[in-house]
């Protein structure tokens, strides 16, 4: 059984630097952890008593090798078979980018709507997503 990985690239600004429920991911970015106010998270952790949401998982340089690892550690050699779902963030759950991969469980699913093309991700010169903004 392969189990899914989670991978958290970066906080919202509306964070505030408050990355509690990071210990909920498997993988994320030096980015993510550079950007985190540990005491506000460590605070927030402990009041809801649940301080492992605090915990920061393992971290890479870029979102291009946090996912080569994702992928790796799950046992995927062929990038095509990558079943990989991507959210602008948690508060916007409307709009979702999924691999081609997932197409037939889309259509399955039902009462989901394809808004765009099929297109293969694009990264930036320092191997990170460009932003996700649904409809683009």
């Amino acid at each position: 059984m392969i189990f899914p990985h989670r991978l958290v690239r970066d906080l919202t600004c509306d964070s505030d630097g408050n990355a509690n429920g990071i210990g909920l991911a498997d993988i994320t970015t030096a980015r993510l952890v550079k950007r985190m106010d540990l005491e506000k998270t460590a605070v927030n952790a402990v009041t809801a008593i649940s301080p492992e949401k605090a915990a920061i998982p393992v971290y890479f340089d870029t979102d291009w090798q946090c996912i080569q690892v994702c992928m790796h550690t799950a046992g995927i050699e062929n990038g095509s078979d990558a079943r990989i779902v991507r959210i602008r963030d948690t508060a916007s759950l409307q709009y979702m980018e999924i691999s081609r991969s997932l197409q037939t469980a889309a259509d399955e699913k039902g009462g989901l709507k394809q808004v765009s093309s099929w297109r293969p991700w694009d990264f930036d010169a320092n191997g990170n997503l460009f932003d996700f903004y649904p409809g683009n």
